[in-house]
């Protein structure tokens, strides 16, 4: 009898090794800080088990995205940025499949990864400036009370964030994200991940970031982001 258990222990053993270790490390919430083209980007998941080497991921975040033409002036008037027409937030909302790679041959505590995630992405666009004279350009001297004349100091508005805000435009879109990265450790808490990603959003009805004259409206957004992943629970 005793034989018998001490057999039947060493086969689960053995099992157990021959297995991939890493259910317990990589699955739960998580938030996650990313540099972006656009500036930084702050989101969150869950991770949960599928498979030994597999997770159901869903996540989310919000970054700003920026024209690759915009340039930033500061002078005696504040910052300007030539030709810029909007600000844009895009919130994407991604589910997926994240997949361990070299389960085998590295050890549990660098476990390298690929995840490939689908979802609807919100577009939130807020104006740059007041177009009172709505030809959609930016104006230093603008008739913008109608009196037919344009006096001295009178001009369209550079907005700050909470008027722009109170003038913000929501549009729906879809996109997707293709992430390769690795975790890091078995701790509970503290940093988990670092990750490359590169996310790519389509707004069909598109989004007007520069002057017309100088860019028509955008609806392809191609964002590559570097990201560290920090374990909440």
């Amino acid at each position: 009898m005793t034989f018998r258990l001490w057999l039947l222990a060493l086969c689960l053993a053995t099992v157990a090794q021959a297995q991939p270790s890493d259910l317990a490390p990589d699955v739960g919430g998580y938030g996650s800080v990313a540099l972006t083209t656009g500036g930084f980007a702050l989101g969150g998941g869950s991770r949960s088990v599928l498979d030994a080497r597999r997770r159901i991921v869903v996540e989310a975040s919000i970054g700003g995205v920026s024209d690759e033409r915009e340039t930033r002036f500061s002078g005696p008037e504040g910052v300007a940025i030539p030709s810029k027409y909007a600000y844009l937030l895009l919130v994407p909302t991604r589910a997926g499949i994240e997949q361990r790679l070299f389960a085998r041959q590295v050890e549990d505590d660098v476990r390298p990864f690929v995840r490939l995630a689908l979802g609807p992405t919100l577009a939130l666009s807020r104006p740059y400036f007041a177009d009172c004279n709505a030809n959609r350009r930016y104006d230093r001297r603008a008739d913008c009370n109608g009196d037919g004349t344009v006096a001295p100091g009178e001009g369209e508005e550079v907005l700050g964030l909470g008027k722009s805000l109170a003038r913000m435009h929501p549009l729906l879109g879809l996109g997707g994200t293709a992430t390769v990265g690795a975790h890091l450790g078995r701790s509970r808490r503290g940093l988990q991940t670092v990750s490359a990603a590169v996310r790519l959003d389509y707004v069909p009805d598109g989004v007007q970031l520069l002057e017309p004259d100088v860019r028509g409206r955008q609806r392809w957004f191609l964002t590559p982001e570097v990201a560290l992943g920090l374990r909440l629970f």
